[in-house]
């Protein structure tokens, strides 16, 4: 078998790698031909296209739904734009060629006499003045990629923001180069710069930057026709605008030596500046609205508004997670029921679901977006590092950040304050609940080690719960007269003359507390409270164990351990009978059983309740938890 892979052949941003992505598997034998190959691989790569630009199918969401197109409008299903007209040329080895040129050799001939047991495909870049291959590198429309590039060559001051990890650095640094390889093409040198801006810049740094770099040129030095600078400002969000650029915002439009303005550092005047008329201003603004500003100041500046709602930036990570699956598989996509297939599903409603909850309890600036996703590690039979993945991106950096800004909310400096700490406490408490509990793949006493290692888990010391199994509640109560006959442990029924016992000395569990009903010592004898379902089907079948154990063989009668009581046929005891018989004690048979021997049946008949009391309480006081002193609601 021959994989097919697409490779990123050009790097738009110099510090990322090169990415070969496997795609599909080609089986090639000798009576291939080249027709005949470039038709199978164009079917796999149609097909690939289609499905990576629809994104991993989720339980939260479906892929087939009318969802926006590129432009805006509502269309079918979302795509790349990637069509076959995309590719360049294919490659085995060092041997390429062009769709429609082929070589004399067969392509098994050239497959067996390469190495690499793979074909390349490359799609057409910037180089060649089109966006396929930056299309299939970002996972963004081509269409919505060629829209940025129209308003930073168009206006060359263009600010991207929204919520963090929306990949606006990337989009800026992407669309600088791609600004770069055309001024390059058009005979200009371009240089890249970039600035990133703190809480600590001063408007002095950043009007010194753009001298030293050529942006902010004297009133009385010419303008260079054959440069073209481009600067990336990152972190705007950590400025307040008007006063760091000041008199530079009068110099953005228009710009060039007809619009000199004076600068001023500090109430004193520098000297008149203007802008270059070819310096292209990239920013990029970690806020989810750019309200706040004069609408004079916005007007001078083109926003793009990346939302975690809408594409490109709603399907990015299920698009993302789908091409590593297939990758991570060798080319073929893995079955629902693959256990990496449950956790990266999982990760994809992790990241819906905890934007929703943050949402909900009034923190939208605080909506993370996928790419802080990107990096969750999908290898075939893997499962365990996706998890463990989670957990730290969890306690490392979502946590921390949900902390912050609930505390910063609170309007109060002291972070340390017991009621801030128990609001953020909650805050954590109910995105943990919402976000990672529902869908987690792991089940039993694995799944609960694991939920306890997230922050926010025990932070009020109540015990995590599936939402398919019912919570504990210590105040609900059951009487103990609504049993059915299908019951979980027999009743005990001790002889009395001329009366039987009274419903208030037995203990029955009904059929209904074979899920989640146990006794709790100490409480009124007529009562159960519901408890967990471990809890409430084991301790049954122990204190079952130790009425056993408690009782002795004698030749087919049953004695109890209190001295001078024995219990037979007589006694109405056939369900504890059965149950000891199922319990593997050897039940012989043997003749009736003799009636109690003790005239002062009064006296017998209460040793046996107080025994039998005693019972219970050894036995349950290991398996009744005490009760939780905190909850949500008194937080």
């Amino acid at each position: 078998m021959c994989a097919i892979c697409i490779e990123t052949s050009e790097s738009i941003v110099p510090e990322s790698q090169l990415e070969c992505f496997t795609i599909g598997l080609l089986k090639i034998n000798s009576e291939l031909g080249w027709s005949e190959l470039e038709g199978n691989i164009g079917d796999i790569i149609t097909s690939h296209f289609t499905e990576v630009g629809l994104g991993m199918r989720t339980k939260k969401t479906n892929k087939f739904d009318q969802i926006e197109s590129p432009d805006g409008a509502p269309s079918g299903p979302y795509s790349l734009g990637l069509t076959l007209n995309s590719i360049k040329q294919y490659s085995i080895g060092l041997h390429s060629w062009s769709p429609g040129t082929h070589s004399e050799k067969s392509p098994f001939e050239i497959l067996c006499n390469n190495e690499a047991k793979q074909i390349n495909v490359e799609l057409f870049g910037s180089s060649d003045s089109c966006h396929d291959n930056l299309s299939y590198q970002t996972l963004i429309p081509i269409v919505t990629i060629q829209n940025y590039l129209r308003l930073v060559e168009q206006y060359k001051t263009v600010v991207f923001y929204g919520p963090c990890s929306t990949g606006k650095t990337y989009m800026a640094n992407i669309l600088g180069h791609c600004v770069q390889m055309k001024e390059q093409q058009s005979g200009n040198t371009a240089e890249i710069y970039m600035f990133n801006f703190t809480g600590k810049t001063t408007r002095r740094d950043f009007y010194n930057f753009l001298i030293e770099k050529g942006c902010l040129i004297y009133s009385h030095t010419p303008c260079p026709d054959n440069k073209a600078p481009i600067v990336i400002l990152d972190g705007m969000a950590n400025i307040t605008i008007p006063d760091v650029f000041a008199d530079l915002l009068n110099a953005l439009d228009p710009r060039g030596p007809e619009n000199c303005v004076p600068l001023k550092v500090e109430n004193t005047t520098v000297g008149m500046y203007y802008l270059h008329s070819n310096c292209y201003m990239i920013g990029t603004m970690d806020r989810s609205r750019s309200t706040g500003l004069e609408l004079s100041i916005q007007q001078k500046f083109r926003w793009v508004h990346c939302r975690v709602a809408a594409e490109p930036i709603k399907g990015l990570l299920s698009r993302h997670m789908y091409r590593k699956l297939v990758d991570g598989f060798s080319g073929r996509f893995p079955p629902s029921d693959d256990q990496v297939y449950k956790a990266v599903e999982w990760v994809i409603c992790v990241w819906q679901r905890l934007n929703e909850g943050l949402g909900k309890l009034g923190l939208p600036e605080l909506v993370i977006g996928p790419s802080s996703f990107l990096s969750c590690p999908i290898e075939e039979n893997k499962s365990k590092a996706i998890i463990r993945w989670l957990s730290l991106l969890w306690n490392h950096q979502i946590a921390p950040a949900v902390c912050e800004a609930v505390i910063k909310g609170s309007g109060s400096p002291d972070t340390s304050a017991q009621g801030q700490q128990k609001v953020a406490n909650t805050a954590l408490y109910v995105l943990m609940q919402r976000a990672i509990v529902s869908g987690c793949p792991l089940t039993g006493q694995e799944k609960e080690r694991y939920l306890a290692s997230f922050h926010g888990s025990n932070e009020l010391d109540i015990q995590m719960k599936d939402k398919n199994k019912p919570r504990s509640s210590p105040s609900r109560q059951l009487p103990l007269t609504e049993t059915s006959s299908d019951s979980l442990l027999p009743e005990l029924h001790v002889p009395s003359s001329p009366k039987r016992v009274s419903p208030e000395s037995k203990a029955s569990f009904s059929s209904n507390a074979r899920n989640n009903v146990s006794f709790q010592p100490g409480a009124s004898t007529n009562t159960v409270s519901v408890k967990d379902e471990s809890e409430s089907i084991y301790v049954p079948r122990k204190y079952h164990r130790a009425l056993v154990n408690n009782t002795v063989n004698t030749g087919g009668m049953y004695v109890a351990p209190l001295t001078g009581v024995s219990q037979g046929q007589d006694q109405d005891l056939p369900d504890l009978q059965n149950n000891v018989h199922d319990s593997s004690v050897n039940q012989r048979e043997g003749p009736a059983s003799p009636r109690l021997v003790n005239n002062d049946r009064n006296v017998q008949l209460q040793r046996i309740q107080n025994r039998t009391q005693q019972l219970r309480n050894e036995f349950f006081k290991d398996f009744t938890p005490p009760r939780n002193s905190k909850s949500p609601s008194s937080v």
